[in-house]
């Protein structure tokens, strides 16, 4: 390239500010990602790149029952336990990952409904509810019916039986392994044909052998190691048989119950979450209560410095804050609305997560929503942070947004249109750059972390999903078994600064990274589509592509490469660096929009910059003139 075809050179190398969808695509700044562009993400602050891939948790599954809640729960004692659950058109199930079997496995399968709703469960992280007798905390769960459920997370091993007993393998006890010691409690086996055998204990629980078993487990075919699995405990008619429990949730121990199509909202004991009781006058602490809102409720949660809890309804938040007396003989409950407008309250229980020290949530305005202190004003404020893809807001679809926090990223999911029968697309809030990721095609009906990774259940089969992975496959079983990403990366329509003048250019200057296997589609828009060019780099292309032999570039790492915010080297992505120039053949334009994308499987590649020598043809176009005949 000759230093006449520098001149002019016109560099994009920053694309810290994401995804955008409201200024017109004519004027946006450079770098930012259009409508169109999807599975992209923000690579080390200023690169950008193909998002990875998903693969799953348990195998795949052809059902096309949809999960309907879930999460995980990380247990007082330590331990931590996915949860899913669904339909099939005549149960409703709960199941929670099984780390011995490698499979998902039922908890329980008469529920009413396949959406089991938790405690605070929004961000996917479910809490538990302190029981001061097992002292552990215990799972409490709804399906919308007058049930409430609850579940030890009792989970070993079955080793052998007598008549009247069942002894666990390894050395901790069955309390310890988080059995219960009171009440009827029961341990369910998985026999030798696969099917769950259930038997009634009484004593025993302080040591490895359960005593005063009922039916005799002798009689069933159990092998050692078979699945032994705490029974779940249903409570009906609680609080009453005409309250639907919808969703609830949980403050200083007290369990909050909550039916969509009632005002009323009641609150039990916090020694007792069966207990819903009238209180004394004036009430104590640790006695139920109830309240009446002003409308219906759509969503509550603990706010995050956990000195109130918020509730949501269609068009209010309201705060409630405790106080106990000075002798603390009495409990008084304050019910304060939050500076809210029409219709700026949460779209579904599951839309709300905590973030650092705000709220965010989906709202029906529809807006996705900081709620949290601004500086200088002590009550909580609601600040939107949709605004910059505000166009994109607007058509989509957010009545079973599920939203959640993961390593300084905020994500939702939602329906790419509001017509869209489940949600299919997920976004990004970049909190290190205070921008959006372009949306990502994934199914999610909730998003949550376990064992420090991201996953997501799917909303219309039975599969639970490993985001972030990093094969850059979706629905990846083995490298026979995987789906392509369609990654599309769409600048602007760039005038350059001069509307009124023809431009050219006929030299294209690309740098990144990319693997072997890979093929990058670079293409040149002219005018709205009236006319386009296709080029491909390919990742074994010798003349731009950098081979490192033996140590050199490829054994260090050049920045955070992967949204978990961890340092790889060039050798563990198997990317390797590229630069070079294009030649193109000069078409006169006046806007002009570049694109970059893949539609491969196990494909990776970073684009760190690009650019052209931008000339114009000359100073004024005079045949672009209005008739006014």
């Amino acid at each position: 390239m000759n230093d006449q075809q520098l001149k002019n050179f016109y560099k994009v190398d920053d694309f810290s500010k994401g995804f955008r969808a409201k200024t017109d695509v004519v004027v946006e700044e450079p770098g930012v990602a259009v409508d169109g562009s999807q599975n992209i993400h923000v690579v080390d602050n200023t690169k950008i790149g193909n998002r990875p891939g998903f693969s799953y948790l348990g195998a795949r599954s052809t059902n096309t029952n949809g999960i309907g809640g879930g999460g995980s729960w990380k247990t007082s004692t330590a331990t931590e336990l996915p949860l899913r659950s669904y339909h099939d058109g005549s149960n409703g199930f709960l199941e929670y990952y099984s780390t011995v079997s490698s499979a998902w496995e039922v908890i329980i399968g008469t529920l009413s409904s396949g959406d089991a709703r938790f405690l605070n469960s929004g961000s996917g992280v479910l809490l538990g509810w302190w029981d001061s007798t097992e002292v552990e905390d215990l799972l409490l769960f709804v399906t919308g019916d007058a049930n409430i459920h609850m579940w030890s997370g009792g989970v070993t091993t079955y080793a052998s039986a007598t008549s009247t007993t069942l002894t666990k393998q390894g050395t901790n006890t069955w309390a310890e392994d988080r059995y219960l010691t009171a009440g009827t409690r029961q341990v369910r086996i998985k026999d030798d044909s696969d099917v769950w055998q259930t038997f009634t204990y009484t004593g025993g629980e302080g040591t490895t052998t359960l005593t005063g078993v009922t039916p005799d487990p002798t009689a069933q075919s159990l092998t050692a190691g078979a699945l032994a699995v705490q029974a779940a405990r249903s409570t009906a008619n609680t609080p009453a048989a005409a309250i639907d429990n919808d969703f609830i949730g949980l403050y200083q121990n007290y369990l909050f119950t909550f039916d969509k199509v009632s005002k009323s909202i009641e609150m039990s004991s916090n020694t007792d979450y069966t207990s819903f009781a009238s209180p004394t006058s004036p009430r104590l602490p640790g006695e139920p209560s109830d309240f009446t809102l002003d409308e219906l409720p759509t969503a509550v949660i603990t706010q995050p410095d956990g000195d109130a809890l918020y509730i949501s309804t269609k068009n209010q938040w309201y705060q409630f804050v405790f106080t106990v007396s000075d002798d603390n003989s009495k409990e008084a409950i304050t019910i304060k609305p939050l500076k809210s407008s029409p219709l700026e309250g949460a779209t579904n229980e599951l839309a709300v997560t905590n973030m650092k020290n705000y709220t965010v949530y989906t709202s029906g305005e529809p807006t996705i929503d900081n709620l949290g202190r601004v500086e200088n004003i002590d009550t909580p404020q609601s600040v939107p942070l949709s605004d910059p893809i505000k166009n994109y807001v607007d058509v989509a679809g957010f009545t079973t947004s599920a939203s959640a926090y993961y390593k300084n990223d905020f994500y939702i999911s939602l329906r790419e249109s509001s017509t869209d029968n489940a949600n299919n697309r997920i976004l990004i809030r970049n909190l290190r750059l205070g921008s959006w990721e372009a949306p990502w095609t994934i199914p999610s009906s909730v998003i949550f972390e376990y064992n420090g990774d991201l996953y997501a259940h799917d909303p219309s089969t039975t599969n639970t999903y490993k985001l972030l992975d990093t094969n850059y496959s979706d629905n990846y079983v083995s490298e026979a078994v995987q789906a392509p990403i369609s990654a599309k990366w769409f600048s602007s329509h760039h005038n350059y600064g001069y509307p009124y003048n023809l431009k050219k250019f006929n030299m294209f200057w690309i740098d990144g990274y990319i693997r072997a296997n890979t093929e990058l589609d670079i293409l040149f828009t002219y005018d709205f589509s009236k006319e386009t060019k296709k080029y491909t780099l390919k990742g074994l292309d010798s003349g731009v592509v950098i081979v490192e032999l033996g140590g050199g570039l490829g054994y260090f790492s050049l920045g955070s490469r992967n949204l978990g915010g961890a340092g790889q080297t060039l050798a563990a992505t198997g990317l390797r660096r590229f630069r070079g120039f294009i030649p193109v053949p000069e078409r006169p334009f006046y806007e002009l929009q570049v694109s970059f994308q893949s539609n491969g499987a196990g494909e990776r590649w970073e684009v760190a910059g690009y650019g052209m020598n931008i000339n114009a043809i000359k100073a004024q176009d005079n045949t672009l003139k209005i008739d006014q005949t």
